[in-house]
């Protein structure tokens, strides 16, 4: 029995070197765990852009025609065209962290002389850069497409739409952004080509946006 009782606590003694040294590997791999998980998560930024985002675009916007006939009759009585506003919604990809593709479709008008209106509606091809810095986003656009446009009961189709951008934008949310936009928006009409009068117009409007962005 003596003996039998020796051969056991020989046993446990051999083994308790073995147990701890299983104990101090499984808290090693824990705290090793624990330490590649935590700067993950803190260097993890939700309000930072990432290549598959996709974006719902909203935006109200202010227009001021700039050559009906000229820039300089903005200010005085014999302009045209008087301000006017727009809307858009639009669709766009992000296919890496700063560059995104999409399309913004939209309508807008301007009051013009005699109590008339013009009136267009844009559809438009977009690609943009966007830098960031923290939660501010700088997107930058270049977008072209058709338009059609109608004034006095006469309709113009397909007119061609180019459309630079560049704006600010806070990221609220990590879903949400809010921010402003200024655009260029250059619209000409081919009346020759399309033998509608003698000769071509190029008409020019400067868009002051105010812009809601949904991240998905």
């Amino acid at each position: 029995m003596k003996r039998l009782l020796t051969a056991v606590c020989f046993s446990l003694m051999c083994l308790t070197p073995v147990l701890a040294q299983d104990s101090e590997t499984d808290q090693i791999e824990y705290l090793q765990s624990e330490e590649t998980e935590e700067p993950v998560f803190e260097k993890r930024n939700f309000f930072k852009t990432k290549a598959g985002d996709q974006i719902i675009r909203i935006s109200l916007d202010g227009t001021i025609p700039l050559n009906f006939p000229s820039i300089t009759t903005l200010f005085t009585e014999d302009k045209k065209l008087a301000g006017g506003g727009s809307g858009y919604i639009g669709y766009h990809y992000f296919i890496t962290d700063q560059l995104a593709v999409g399309g913004n479709l939209g309508f807008g008008f301007n009051a013009t002389i005699g109590e008339h209106m013009f009136h267009y509606a844009p559809l438009i091809a977009t690609v943009t850069y966007q830098p960031s810095y923290k939660r501010f986003e700088f997107p930058l656009s270049m977008g072209i497409g058709l338009a059609w446009e109608a004034y006095n009961g006469y309709t113009y189709f397909p007119g061609l739409i180019i459309k630079p951008s560049a704006g600010v934008h806070f990221r609220a949310l990590e879903s949400w952004s809010f921010g402003v936009d200024l655009s260029y928006m250059l619209m000409p009409q081919f009346a020759k080509l399309y033998g509608t009068g003698s000769s071509n117009f190029a008409g020019q409007w400067l868009e002051f946006d105010i812009t809601a962005r949904y991240y998905f």
